[in-house]
């Protein structure tokens, strides 16, 4: 007995694996296109995601954030730049490079992703030329280069044209695509220098002044005196 052509297509289309997508990426910065050097500089040695996970609640929260729909993050949890994969099978072995040429060296990782997932964000910990990034005074066009495999593969290079803006530049919250956005005004407080010289001059003529008796911050216990002191 002959099948007949649709039997033949049925059999052909339900015989036939889906093919699952090939993973891919794309270049990924906490600021977009703009590089603060004073945030950079200024978040150098600190954890500053740590105050916003005690907020969230610790643990409890980073499991509720795991299963929530926001794309899960690897690497150096307090990263600016790194790559966003998307369709990245189960247990697979994910090496991130990202580099700019006179501000950023080679910063490389590598991850597992223990499960499938459709959107990883991966970001190296960042090796920066401080001293560099520390001198520039206008903004100017810079490359940011992106290198990623996957289990072994290598992905097409990409570069990412960002603008290195000013040190005296001050980032003081960040907009995403989701229409949340995350405050960064604890950045003003990064331009306080507190052993400038100017400081003693000042502090004399404000007393000499009679504007304060003493300069004793919350130690002497009232609010009043902190505001006026300030």
């Amino acid at each position: 007995m002959k099948k007949s052509p649709i039997a033949l297509l049925l059999l052909l289309f339900t015989s036939t694996p889906l093919l699952a997508e090939a993973p891919s990426y794309e270049a990924w910065a906490y600021t977009g296109t703009d590089v603060y050097p004073s945030a950079i500089i200024a978040t150098a040695t600190v954890n500053w995601h740590e105050e916003t996970d005690e907020e969230e609640g610790g643990e409890e929260a980073a499991e509720e954030e795991e299963a929530s729909d926001e794309a899960l993050v690897l690497g150096d949890p307090n990263g600016w730049f790194g790559a966003r994969l998307f369709d990245i099978p189960e247990g697979a072995k994910v090496k991130v490079e990202v580099s700019g040429e006179g501000w950023l060296k080679p910063s490389r990782t590598e991850v597992t992703v223990e499960d499938a997932a459709d959107e990883v964000i991966v970001m190296p910990k960042g090796i920066y030329d401080f001293a560099a990034l520390g001198k520039i005074r206008q903004q100017r066009p810079a490359v940011l280069s992106i290198k990623v495999s996957v289990n072994g593969k290598k992905l097409p290079d990409q570069t990412e044209n960002v603008i290195l803006r000013s040190i005296n530049d001050c980032p003081f919250f960040v907009n995403f695509e989701d229409e949340e956005s995350d405050d960064l005004s604890w950045m003003f407080a990064a331009y306080v220098n507190e052993n400038h010289p100017w400081i003693d001059s000042i502090l004399k003529e404000a007393l000499e002044a009679g504007l304060v008796d003493s300069f004793d911050g919350y130690q002497s216990g009232d609010p009043k005196k902190v505001v006026e002191q300030v």
